[in-house]
C-alpha cells in the first residue's frame, strides 16, 4: 500500500511541475496588455518605453498649456509602430494635434517626440499629472503603455522680466579669481548633447496688418513704372518653355532675346523684326567680329542683353555648345588627329561665351554689321 501511494504522490508531483513550467512559458510570451506603471515587462527582449523629460510653456491666454514629451525606449527590443492615442491631463480637456499620433518603429535608445496643446484653467501652480497613452505592435497583437509625468504650471511664472540696471567690476585674466573646477561625475548621462525642449507656441503673423489703412501715395523717389508698348513678337523659335526672355531698350532701339532667337524693334517697341533663329542661321554667317554674332558651334541659349546707359553700348551675352562631328565617308579630318578610336561623337572644339557690345545708333543704322 505504502508504495502504491509513493506512486501516486510522485507522478501527482510531475504534473504539478510540468504545468507550472508551462504557465511559466505562457507568462514570458504573452501579451500582458497595457500597465499602469507606464512600462512593459522588463524581461529579456521585450521593448519598454518611458518618458525622458517634459517640456511646457503657457501661451498669452493662460488658458493654453503646450507640452512636448520625449519619449525613449529603455528596452532592449525595437518597439513596432508605436502610437500615441490619448494624452490627458487631471483638471484638463486635450485640444490637438488630431489622435492617434504614429511615431513608427523606436529601436532601442531611440527618442521619439510627441506635441500636444492642452486646455487648463487652474495654473496657479498646483500639480497636475499629465498622461502619455498608447500602444506598439507585438507579436500577433498589441501592447500598451501610460507614461506620467506631475507639472505644476503657473501664470506667476510668466510675468514681464523687468530689467534692472548694474555694474561689474573689471577683471583680467591675471587678476581675477576662479571658481574650483567641478568634481569629474561618473554619470556619462552628462556629457550627451542636450536641447532644451521646445513645446509649440500659438499661431503668429508674420506681417500684422496696419492699424489703419494706408492710401496710394506716389513713390518718394526714382521714376515711375511705364509700360509705353506691350508687343506681341509673336513666335518663339525653339517652343522651349521657359521662353528666358532677356530685353535691352535703349530709345527707339530695342532687343529682346528668348532662348535660341532674337528680334529688335528701331521704332521705341511698336513693332520687332521677325524673331531671328540662332541656332540655323539663313544664310549662314562665318568669322565676324560685329555685333550680330558668328555662328560657330551650336548656339546655347539663355542669352542676356543690357543697356548701359554711362557707356551708351548695348551689351549682348550669348553662350556657345561645344562642336562636335561624328565619323563617317563624308566627314574630314574626324575624329580629329590625337583623339581615340571607336568613338561615335567627337569634340572639335568647346564651348564658349561670346560678349559683343553695339551703340544703339550703330545698331539702328545695321544690325547685323554693328
Amino acid at each position: 500500500m505504502n508504495s502504491v501511494l509513493k506512486t501516486a504522490v510522485a507522478l501527482l508531483a510531475l504534473v504539478a511541475s510540468i504545468f507550472l513550467i508551462g504557465v511559466l512559458v505562457w507568462l514570458f510570451y504573452c501579451n500582458c496588455g497595457r500597465h499602469d506603471s507606464g512600462i512593459v515587462s522588463r524581461e529579456t527582449g521585450r521593448p519598454e518605453l518611458a518618458l525622458k523629460d517634459l517640456g511646457y510653456s503657457l501661451w498669452d491666454d493662460k488658458h493654453t498649456l503646450a507640452t512636448l514629451a520625449q519619449l525613449r525606449n529603455v528596452g532592449d527590443a525595437t518597439a513596432k509602430d508605436v502610437r500615441v492615442t490619448q494624452v490627458t491631463i487631471d483638471g484638463g480637456a486635450y485640444k490637438s494635434p488630431v489622435l492617434p499620433d504614429a511615431l513608427g518603429n523606436m529601436r532601442p535608445g531611440e527618442d521619439n517626440f510627441v506635441n500636444a496643446i492642452l486646455n487648463l484653467e487652474d495654473l496657479d501652480g498646483r500639480a497636475h499629472i499629465l498622461k502619455v497613452i498608447g500602444d506598439y505592435a507585438l507579436g500577433s497583437g498589441r501592447a500598451g503603455f501610460v507614461v506620467s509625468r506631475v507639472l505644476s504650471p503657473s501664470a506667476e511664472d510668466y510675468k514681464p522680466i523687468t530689467s534692472k540696471s548694474s555694474g561689474a567690476k573689471s577683471q583680467t585674466i591675471k587678476t581675477a579669481v576662479f571658481p574650483p573646477s567641478p568634481p569629474q561625475s561618473a554619470d556619462l548621462d552628462l556629457n550627451d548633447d542636450y536641447r532644451p525642449l521646445i513645446p509649440l507656441g500659438p499661431p503668429v503673423r508674420l506681417f500684422p496688418p496696419t492699424p489703419k489703412g494706408t492710401a496710394v501715395q506716389a513713390s518718394s523717389s526714382g521714376a515711375p513704372v511705364e509700360i509705353t508698348y506691350n508687343t506681341q513678337i509673336g513666335v518663339n523659335t525653339t517652343g522651349w518653355i521657359p521662353p528666358d526672355p532677356s530685353v535691352a531698350p535703349s530709345g527707339n532701339v530695342v532687343i529682346a532675346t528668348f532662348n535660341k532667337g532674337v528680334a529688335y524693334s528701331i521704332d521705341g517697341g511698336k513693332t520687332f523684326t521677325a524673331p531671328i533663329n540662332m541656332v540655323n542661321l539663313n544664310p549662314p554667317i562665318g568669322t565676324r567680329t560685329s555685333f550680330f554674332p558668328e555662328n560657330f558651334g551650336g548656339h546655347g541659349g539663355d542669352q542676356v542683353v543690357v543697356y548701359l546707359q554711362r557707356q551708351n553700348l548695348l551689351v549682348w551675352l550669348i553662350q556657345y555648345e561645344p562642336t562636335t562631328c561624328a565619323p563617317g565617308p563624308a566627314v574630314a579630318n574626324c575624329p580629329p588627329p590625337g583623339a581615340p578610336a571607336g568613338g561615335t561623337t567627337y569634340v572639335t572644339a568647346p564651348g564658349a561665351l561670346r560678349i559683343a557690345w553695339a551703340t544703339p545708333e550703330a545698331a539702328k543704322a545695321d544690325f547685323y554689321n554693328a
